[in-house]
Order: C-alpha cells, then sequence, then structure tokens
C-alpha cells in the first residue's frame, strides 16, 4: 500500500471528525511530513476529500468519490513516482554538478601552476611575441577560476531560496513546491570550462612555438 492509499484510509476511518495533516503523519508514520501536506494538497484538489482550514490547521474529511474514482488513484501513484524519479535525477544533477565545478577549479590551478613552472625551468626566455600568449593563458586560468566561485555562490543562492519558498507556502497552507535549478549557474560552469580550454590553447601555442625555435 502506497502512501496515497495510506492516507485516504486514515481519513476515511476517522470520518467526520476530520483528520490533520499531523494526525495523518502520525498515524501512518509517512516521513519526511511535508510529504503528507503534498498528499493531501493533491487529494483535495482531485476532489478525492474534503478539506476545511480551521484558523491555520486543515481537516480532511472523507468522501464517496474516494471509493470509486480508480483512475484518479492511479493517475496519482504514478505522479508519486514521477515526483520519486524526478527527485533522484535533481540528486544525480547536483552531484555531478558538484563534481565538474571540482574538476574545473583542479584543472585550471594546475594549469596555471604548471605554465608558471615551465616558463621558469624550461624556457626562461621566450621569444618577445610569445609573452602575449602566455599571459593570454593566465588571465584565462585566473578567469576561470573566478567564474567558477561565481557558480558556487549562484547556485548557493538559488537553493536558499528555493528552501524560503518552501517554508513560505507549508505556513500558508500552500503544500506544492518546485524545486529550481539554477540555470545561471549551470551557464557560469559551461563558461568557466570554455575559459580553461581557452588557456589551454594559448598555453600550448606558447609551448610549441618556444619549443621549436
Amino acid at each position: 500500500m502506497n502512501h496515497t492509499d495510506l492516507v485516504i484510509r486514515f481519513i476515511k476511518q476517522k470520518g467526520g471528525a476530520g483528520a490533520t495533516n499531523k494526525d495523518i503523519a502520525h498515524a501512518t508514520q509517512i516521513k519526511p511530513h511535508q510529504q503528507v501536506f503534498m498528499i493531501t494538497s493533491r487529494l483535495r484538489e482531485l476532489g478525492l476529500i474534503n478539506g476545511n482550514k480551521k484558523g491555520n490547521e486543515w481537516y480532511f474529511y472523507p468522501r464517496e468519490k474516494t471509493v470509486n474514482n480508480t483512475d484518479n488513484l492511479i493517475n496519482d501513484n504514478r505522479r508519486d513516482e514521477l515526483i520519486e524519479f524526478r527527485n533522484a535525477l535533481m540528486d544525480e544533477y547536483q552531484k555531478n554538478s558538484e563534481a565538474f565545478d571540482k574538476t574545473i577549479i583542479t584543472l585550471a590551478s594546475a594549469a596555471l601552476a604548471f605554465s608558471v613552472t615551465f616558463l621558469n625551468d624550461i624556457v626562461p626566455n621566450p621569444i618577445i611575441w610569445t609573452y602575449a600568449l602566455i599571459f593570454a593563458s593566465w588571465i584565462s586560468f585566473g578567469l576561470s577560476l573566478v567564474i567558477i566561485v561565481l557558480s558556487y555562490l549562484m547556485a548557493i543562492k538559488t537553493r536558499e531560496d528555493t528552501i524560503k519558498q518552501i517554508d513560505k507556502n507549508l505556513s500558508a497552507g500552500k503544500e506544492n513546491y518546485n524545486w529550481r535549478i539554477s540555470r545561471s549557474a549551470t551557464r557560469l560552469s559551461w563558461f568557466s570550462a570554455g575559459a580553461l580550454f581557452l588557456g589551454i590553447f594559448f598555453y600550448i601555442i606558447f609551448a610549441i612555438s618556444n619549443l621549436l625555435s
């Protein structure tokens, strides 16, 4: 029996006495409790249960439709599955994004350090015109690091705003929420990668030009 079925069964058991989200969460042991809020909100919107707000608390009551409206229940079950799948994808996206950013930081830092060492130990007197190339590569590497830091900060801000919106919705009795992806942070990550590759390109031209001279 899934969470939606547990919620409907408990509300039917309570009958005319009504059941609050807190009552349902305690009786069904559904965790996190926000899941109960989302389920009761959807059931009420679908017309499968009645809802009456008293003060700051919602009370839910059974309706006859909860017995026969199997199509809606099937759709609701499918919605739960899709939400769980989406949350899993979001977790994977978050992990991959953090790994990508760490890789960019590592590569940019290593490339910057290696280019300085190369200039000091292998090509201490480079061709005059190639100075522009090495300076361009350093600027690109440094820009890559700055952009990736900005991407981190923007992603943190997006998470904070999302958490605040969820808390606000729950306080207002709105149980729906939408986890947002920071598109700007994603774009910044790609710009950072572009700056890194550009720096590598400049550095390769610098190295080849001096080693072959």
